[in-house]
């Protein structure tokens, strides 16, 4: 609050709450010293049972008194007198915590605050002094750490621990649509709060799934870039989805605690194998008859499509490794391909029920795998120290057919980590896209791949996913600092 003591000069009044007091600071231009002077003072508390941490404040007029509000760790809403600077009151709010406040004035000058609760509430209360009352209240998703009321009072923009933020009816605290014509109800905006660690498309490129550390999968819509859905198992407390795949208007996850999920477009569970792989499932890949799996306790199990019964497993690689890529073979799906961390690529035969191809590495675990869509369909492998390594199932070979290396001695100099989180490709199987540990995503033209076609700086760290979409207009990359980006490709 300013207040005009010179010409030149104003005087400010501060008001801060720390950890167990409420503080007025006095901002004044000093004229010897030549620059503005703080001084504190902190207000009177009660002498006993008033220990709180304060986390919001805010000043408010009542006539010629003014007021300070402050949320508190305890739920509560207390008041202070800011002339003669006593505690005057403390209003039970919510039983969360009192995380954040906003205010506005009606027309006919009644003042309301709005206070954000740590429970997921918003209520607004109005009064002054040590007389106030409940007015409304509606809940949202998440603890709600920030609120701002427009400049007419008409709207209010919330923001909670999830992720979402809000455009609320000031009026009537309902959430309104995020763009005209739309329906209400729901987030204005949304995101992941917690390291990303998979996305897949379907088979339309207007939407995508992305899943995070903190057990939550998201569904988005590509053209408005909100949230379509929003899944979080209540049977995967402290567990994380690892790997995402769409089948039939499903998606199918799997997860650190070991278990594959799958759930509808609409959030909607269908059904779940608690036990596939101790210690989580890493790699999905969806056959016509059966779904193969891969997992953290170096097995390979087979399960029927239908009833999600195990059909076979295979313990190819070595014990304390992990599958980290399966594929069905596109022209002969009895072949059955991994990769592990243990350096190797295993393809098994269904129908012989035995592995009939191994191929080894001294260096670099094996952090994915897929299969080439053109040419004799060869398997393409992506490893820790930044190599593309490409296979030929068909042939006894004791080194790939072909290698690609991510990066140069100029890289290697300046230290930068060179491992390859994913690899993907585009529709007509052209391109290469690559995720690496940099932070960055490179694009190669598989025809010419003496050196990256693009490549894109987006994310302030690990970038653990990329895809392309359907059409290949798109790529989608997610990453550990929690961000989604969307690029546009032009071949």
């Amino acid at each position: 609050a300013p207040e005009r003591t010179s010409p030149r000069h104003n005087k400010y009044r501060l008001f801060v709450g720390t950890s167990s007091k409420i503080w007025r600071y006095k901002l004044e231009y000093d004229v010897q010293q030549m620059q503005f002077a703080l001084e504190g003072e902190a207000f009177k508390m009660p002498s006993a049972g008033l220990d709180r941490e304060y986390f919001c404040a805010k000043y408010v007029q009542a006539g010629t008194s003014g007021f300070v509000i402050a949320g508190s760790s305890a739920g509560e809403l207390c008041v202070f007198n800011a002339d003669s600077m006593v505690f005057r009151a403390a209003v039970p709010v919510s039983s969360g915590g009192l995380l954040s406040l906003a205010t506005t004035i009606t027309p006919n000058g009644k003042e309301l605050v709005y206070c954000g609760c740590g429970d997921g509430k918003l209520k607004v209360v109005s009064g002054v002094d040590q007389d106030w009352a409940m007015e409304a209240e509606t809940r949202l998703s998440g603890q709600i750490r920030a609120l701002s009321a427009s400049a007419d009072g008409a709207t209010l923009l919330a923001g909670t621990s999830s992720g979402d933020v809000y455009i609320l009816a000031a009026a009537t605290l309902e959430a309104l649509a995020s763009e005209p014509g739309g329906q209400g109800g729901g987030p204005f905006m949304s995101s992941h709060t917690d390291p990303i660690g998979c996305v897949a498309f379907g088979e339309s490129s207007e939407m995508f799934a992305s899943g995070a550390n903190n057990g939550v999968i998201r569904l988005w819509e590509l053209s408005h870039y909100s949230v379509k859905t929003h899944i979080a198992p209540s049977g995967a407390k402290g567990a994380a989805p690892t790997c995402l795949v769409f089948e039939d208007g499903s998606l199918i996850s799997g997860w650190s605690d070991g278990a594959m999920r799958c759930h509808g477009e609409n959030g909607a569970p269908f059904w779940e194998v608690p036990c596939t792989h101790a210690g989580g499932v890493y790699s999905i890949a969806i056959g016509p008859r059966y779904i193969v799996t891969g997992g953290a306790d170096s097995n390979i199990r087979i399960w029927d499509k239908s009833s999600r019964r195990a059909l076979a497993q295979f313990a190819e690689h070595k014990v304390g490794h992990s599958v980290t890529g399966v594929a069905i073979d596109r022209n002969r799906p009895n072949l059955i391909h991994s990769c592990c961390t243990d350096k190797s690529v295993v393809t098994i035969d269904l129908k012989q029920e035995r592995r009939v191809q191994l191929f080894t590495v001294a260096e670099g675990a094996f952090t994915g795998m897929i299969q080439s869509v053109q040419g004799d369909q060869e398997l393409i492998t992506a490893d820790t120290t930044g190599c593309i390594k490409v296979w030929d199932a068909d042939l006894r070979q004791d080194a790939p057919i072909a290698m690609l290396v991510t990066w140069t001695e100029r890289d290697e100099m300046l230290g930068r980590e060179k491992k390859l989180n994913h690899l993907s490709l585009d529709p007509l199987g052209d391109h290469l896209l690559l995720s690496t540990a940099a932070g960055e995503i490179q694009v190669w033209r598989l025809s010419d791949a003496s050196a990256p076609l693009s490549v894109g700086l987006a994310h302030s760290h690990e970038v653990t996913q990329a895809n392309f979409s359907p059409d290949g207009k798109q790529i989608v990359s997610v990453s550990k600092d929690a961000c989604v980006c969307v690029w546009n490709w032009f071949a």
